[in-house]
């Protein structure tokens, strides 16, 4: 193991022979992480040493015994690179897995940097106590990527390369957080992930390669696709809701592509499902004729970040969801089927007969376009006709502005919405058929009508 591979490893074990009680505990901080180092008298006066970002903590924390250590431990494998991340420690655990000089309690917190050819390391790191947990985030199955091909390299213009990407799952990932990236490409030989670019119009290609892994982050080739968004607040219920939504593939995470945007960056999964920023802090007022939340600058600034992002120009359709909307996107897929997006505006739907209401808007790519170009030309319409902004939410405001001012198609369909803001008495059995049920802001009544939603039998088109 290399001092040189620093900040990787999640958990420190060390006995050494400092002065005192046998059950003392320290706790030691680096300069990137935490680590607990249980003070221990060993005899055989060894450290087990797990970071060495500071060297100096090391000593201070474990003592004259990591000296006894020093000599047997020399630079691993990735001595002189870059730190890896943790997605690039997954793939070098899935390498060492099976390596019988570990135990199996090890290898999810030492394979990133355990030099399997040293013996010394060997035999101490099988003298160390088991840790009582482990903080190693989950391997997400390569399923969460849109599509992965063997044997395959995908066109695209090469936009970011990464080094000593071992997985395809790892080289997926970061072209799914990279907006850009419409294409990767897995080099096998050299282990290199490269991250490519296409052209909303631009035709998939393929050539093949015995070298590559390729694939597509998400399924923006398919026709009909659909893109989704859900914007929430850190540090709220609203970001539990959004990790066991993407464990299950629920909500946005089952549409053909998905971004997550808050107010500033959050690991809401490490490494796999992390939050754009929009420029905001999404905090506004309640009020207004109907004393509604007045968010409208607030998603004048989300749109701002969609629109700036770009995903939505690959896809037919483009839907806004609310994090605590329970939101089937397979029955939305029947809805828009009957919809093509031939208006010169472009169609969006109106979810209920009292106007578009916000836990979900559902807009065609030409809407999208139009939303974007005229947005300030509606800001001023009703600036004037309000004598001053008028206390609107962003739904009314966008329904107004794309059917009053801009002139797009509007599609009514009541099933898109099933929530008593909209005159629906039995929302919370979730029975309906309905296309999204709101609101349901705790776990367990959301994975409730999850349940009620899918045990009940559909309704038939006619």
């Amino acid at each position: 193991m290399g001092l040189l591979g620093y900040g990787l490893i999640n958990g420190a074990t060390c006995h050494s022979d400092i002065a005192g009680d046998d059950t003392d505990e320290q706790e030691v901080v680096h300069i990137d992480m935490v680590h607990r180092c249980n003070a221990q008298r060993s005899q055989s006066g060894r450290c087990v040493a797990i970071t060495a970002l500071s060297v100096l903590s090391f000593i201070v924390a474990c003592g004259v015994g990591a000296a006894a250590l020093m000599p047997k431990l020399r630079p691993s494998k990735t001595s002189g690179l870059r730190p890896l991340n943790s997605l690039e420690m997954k793939a070098y655990e899935a390498r060492w897995a099976n390596n019988d000089r570990l135990p199996d309690w090890a290898k999810g917190n030492y394979a990133a940097l355990v030099d399997p050819e040293d013996p010394g390391y060997a035999e101490a790191l099988a003298e160390a106590p088991k840790p009582a947990t482990t903080t190693a985030a989950p391997r997400m199955p390569i399923d969460y990527c849109g599509l992965v091909e063997k044997d395959i390299e995908y066109n695209g213009a090469a936009h970011t390369v990464w080094r000593n990407v071992l997985s395809p799952e790892v080289c997926c990932a970061k072209c799914q957080v990279l907006a850009a990236c419409r294409t990767w490409v897995l080099d096998t030989v050299n282990h290199m992930c490269i991250l490519k670019t296409l052209s909303p119009n631009a035709t998939l290609s393929k050539i093949s390669s015995t070298r590559s892994i390729s694939g597509l982050p998400y399924r923006w080739d398919r026709p009909n696709s659909i893109f989704c968004f859900v914007v929430f607040r850190p540090q709220s219920y609203e970001q539990g809701l959004l990790a066991w939504q993407h464990k299950h593939l629920a909500n946005i995470f089952a549409c053909d592509e998905w971004a997550v945007y808050s107010s500033h960056r959050v690991e809401i999964i490490p490494d796999y499902l992390v939050s754009a920023v929009v420029d905001s802090d999404l905090k506004c007022q309640v009020g207004g004729e109907f004393g509604t939340a007045l968010n409208t600058d607030i998603f004048f600034k989300v749109w701002d970040k969609v629109e700036q992002e770009g995903r939505y120009k690959y896809h037919t359709w483009t839907v806004k969801v609310d994090p605590d909307s329970v939101f089937f996107v397979q029955r939305l897929r029947v809805a828009v089927a009957f919809h093509n997006d031939t208006a010169e505006v472009g169609t969006y739907f109106n979810n209920c007969k009292f106007g578009l209401h916000g836990p979900i808007e559902v807009l065609s790519k030409k809407a999208v376009d139009a939303w974007r170009d005229g947005r300030q030309n509606c800001k001023q319409h009703f600036d004037k006709l309000c004598s001053g902004p008028c206390l609107w939410g962003e739904d009314m405001f966008i329904d107004q502005c794309l059917e009053k001012v801009l002139k797009a198609k509007r599609v009514d369909d009541w099933n898109l919405i099933s929530e008593a803001h909209c005159a629906s008495v039995d929302w919370t059995e979730c029975r309906n058929g309905a296309i999204t049920f709101h609101p349901f802001k705790d776990l367990e009544s959301y994975k409730r009508c999850v349940e009620n939603a899918n045990a009940a039998p559909m309704r038939t088109l006619v």
